[in-house]
């Protein structure tokens, strides 16, 4: 089956480091700016898993929630990405609304 990918996707990155210098700075910014919108998300909750790097020079961070297990895909931006698994396309695909990463990623309904 073909899919169309939408134009906020990105192809998997060119290289995935898991021991480079963690990078807490994208969550710790994206935790803040969604607390104004009344949302639960704390930095804390999270352990950093690596990052991905892509030919555009865009850095994707990937930060895996302590209760949940799931992640959260942040760049240096603050824009948050899903990832598409490999079997699928190996895509990181742009959330539309920030709460929709938020609500996936601590498994609650924040109005997707």
């Amino acid at each position: 089956m073909t899919r169309e990918w939408p134009v906020t996707s990105i192809p998997t990155a060119y290289r995935h480091e898991h021991d480079r210098e963690r990078d807490w700075l994208p969550l710790e910014r994206f935790a803040e700016v969604s607390s104004r919108s009344g949302s639960r998300l704390s930095a804390d909750d999270f352990m950093w898993m690596g990052a991905a790097e892509f030919t555009d020079g865009r850095v994707v961070h990937s930060y895996k929630h302590i209760d949940t297990r799931r992640y959260l895909h942040l760049d240096d931006g603050g824009h948050a990405y899903r990832y598409i698994s490999s079997a699928e396309g190996g895509r990181y695909a742009l959330w539309p609304d920030p709460r929709h990463a938020i609500g996936y990623t601590l498994d609650c309904d924040l109005g997707r």
